[in-house]
């Protein structure tokens, strides 16, 4: 069953919305719905099937997640407390680049050769 603020394709419209005036007449309004905003979520976890840390691929936070089997606020805190390295570059340019690491950069982190916390 649709609402009435939604169409028959699933979008949605403004809904008109009569209120009672004086004296029996009555005020036509229009309510106008704002479009949803896509928002930002945290880092999830990605697969790490075919890595190979013996030559440089870069990892996503998504990977570093799955590698070191850690949540996202975990990650950050870590990276702000210095027991993750310096990412190697960004992708994109802007508000917000992407970083990435090099699998040679992290490899000792998993190997256990630096401690990573």
């Amino acid at each position: 069953m649709q609402s009435i603020a939604e169409t028959v394709e699933g979008q949605k419209m403004a809904v008109k919305i009569l209120k009672k005036a004086e004296a029996g007449t009555a005020v036509e309004t229009t309510a106008k719905t704002k479009p949803e905003k896509k928002t930002p979520g945290q880092a999830k976890r990605l697969p790490i099937d075919g890595l190979n840390f013996e030559q440089p691929q870069r990892l996503r936070v998504g990977h570093l997640l799955s590698l070191f089997q850690i949540s996202a606020p975990q990650f950050y805190k870590m990276r702000i407390a210095g027991k993750i390295p310096e990412p190697a570059g960004h992708f994109g340019t802007g508000v917000r680049p992407t970083p990435f690491w090099l699998t040679t950069q992290i490899r000792p982190f998993i190997t256990g050769e630096v401690s990573n916390g």
